[in-house]
């Protein structure tokens, strides 16, 4: 994404129409559209990260779609829709394949760091999972 600064893609997609019934969640969101523009990234991509949240946590197994979906993008070599798509899954309810997955796809396109970091911290929440252990050890090759 060359050339698009990072708070005008949140912008962006900020603008974009939600449907809710949940007036509060309407409110957040035109609050964080407003106040975006002189919110440091970091605060805005974490009260985003909660909004989205909100918006999908009663959608039953919204985690599994978003999953599927990028496994569909990577097959289709649809590599940035399927990081997106795992993170999505990841956000509402971390997953040990999509994890994986995503970090896997970080080192594949040259985001090594990225994929380090992401490999720790799934350790801590799934300390069993081989493949994750596996994967953290090639990196560090």
């Amino acid at each position: 994404m060359q050339g698009i600064k990072l708070r005008d893609l949140i912008l962006e997609n900020l603008k974009v129409k939600i449907t809710s019934y949940d007036d509060n969640i309407t409110a957040e969101l035109n609050e964080l559209y407003t106040s975006a523009k002189t919110m440091p990234v970091e605060e805005l991509l974490s009260k985003a990260e909660n909004l989205i949240k909100e918006l999908f946590k009663h959608i039953e197994n919204i985690d599994k779609l978003f999953f599927r979906t990028a496994l569909k993008c990577e097959k289709a070599e649809e590599i940035e829709n399927a990081i997106f798509f795992y993170r999505l899954s990841n956000l509402l309810c971390p997953n040990p394949k999509a994890v994986n997955n995503l970090a896997v796809l970080y080192a594949e396109t040259g985001r090594k760091d990225e994929a380090m970091k992401l490999l720790k911290e799934a350790l801590k929440l799934f300390p069993d999972n081989e493949i994750i252990k596996s994967n953290l050890k090639k990196l560090n090759q």
